[in-house]
């Protein structure tokens, strides 16, 4: 196997941890975002109760 093959495998081996910590990060994030917008809408949500607005249709007339 050559050399520049070996060292690129080793290299790969290596960067994997930091990978692995990117990946957790981000899902961290996605987390957060996921959770601001389901806040968001229970905000929208209680506002249109209290002004009585209807929400719109789910349903596709």
């Amino acid at each position: 196997m050559p050399l520049h093959a070996i060292e690129g495998g080793m290299q790969l081996k290596a960067d994997i941890p930091r990978m692995r910590d990117a990946l957790k990060q981000v899902r961290s994030i996605l987390k957060e975002e996921l959770n601001d917008n389901q806040l968001a809408q229970d905000d929208i949500g209680q506002a249109m109760n209290a002004f009585g607005v209807e929400p719109p249709s789910s349903s596709t007339e």
